[in-house]
């Protein structure tokens, strides 16, 4: 005779279940913006979770999409994984729900769900020297049946030290089967952490799949990274973002 659950038992079930579905329904206040900039950085210069679920976060690495579902998802993972325990006291509830918000959106991409796809998903330019400059690009593709209504940003924030510049070759509205690309240069200044976003905005303001930009700039006397580029002399920047504001290049046909 099969055992049932008591009813105690199933009300409680259904609570918990309700209470994750609320955490997942957070992430929708969650900026996934600064998401993609913590996946690649965190506070203090932390391991980020780089490090464990690697560069690509669409590849699903350790289950890493499982945090798509909500901040709930991400606090029960820190919890259960010993050797995430550091990140209970570092990330806050604001933290867990830009990440989540972020890994949603990857989570549409990989689920061939979004009509918009970017590669890479995020820019690491590992350890610079002060006065060092280099740069890297993405790609935004629009497998949409409409054209798109395009307006790259790149968004810096608190705390980033030195110079940023963006240019891109996005057309305001991004044709259907088409793409376009985002390059940001980083001036490395003062020793410190560089942390940014490229924000590929629609008409309505809406953040379509950012890309996270990460560099950490050490005194003169530590090693170099390999992402770093050597010798190179600093140009004309055509765009400069300081900590916390929004700056856009206009793009000339």
């Amino acid at each position: 005779m099969p055992v049932l659950p008591s009813r105690h038992l199933l009300t409680a079930l259904a609570c918990a279940s309700g209470l994750f579905v609320a955490e997942a329904r957070a992430q929708l206040s969650g900026d996934p913006s600064r998401g993609a900039s913590l996946y690649l950085g965190l506070p203090g210069g932390e391991p980020s979770c780089v490090e464990c679920h690697g560069p690509d976060p669409g590849q699903n690495r350790n289950r890493l999409l499982f945090a798509a579902q909500g901040p709930a998802a991400i606090s029960l993972a820190i919890t259960k994984a010993a050797p995430m325990g550091y990140l209970r006291e570092l990330l806050s509830e604001a933290d867990r729900a830009d990440l989540s918000a972020y890994l949603a959106q990857v989570n549409n991409q990989a689920q061939d769900e979004a009509e918009t796809v970017v590669w890479p998903w995020g820019l690491e330019f590992g350890r610079l020297q002060p006065g060092q400059t280099q740069e890297q690009s993405a790609r935004l593709f629009n497998r949409g049946i409409t054209p798109l209504p395009l307006s790259p940003m790149l968004q810096s924030w608190p705390g980033t030290v030195g110079g940023l510049a963006m240019t891109h070759d996005c057309p305001s509205s991004l044709p259907s089967g088409e793409s376009c690309m985002a390059t940001v240069r980083v001036l490395a200044g003062a020793p410190g952490r560089v942390q940014a976003s490229v924000r590929w905005q629609d008409d309505a303001g809406s953040a379509l799949a950012p890309v996270g930009v990460s560099a950490q700039v050490t005194d003169g006397s530590a090693a170099l990274g390999l992402a770093a580029l050597a010798g190179a002399q600093p140009p004309a920047l055509q765009l400069r973002a300081s900590p916390g504001v929004v700056a856009v290049v206009e793009h000339e046909m």
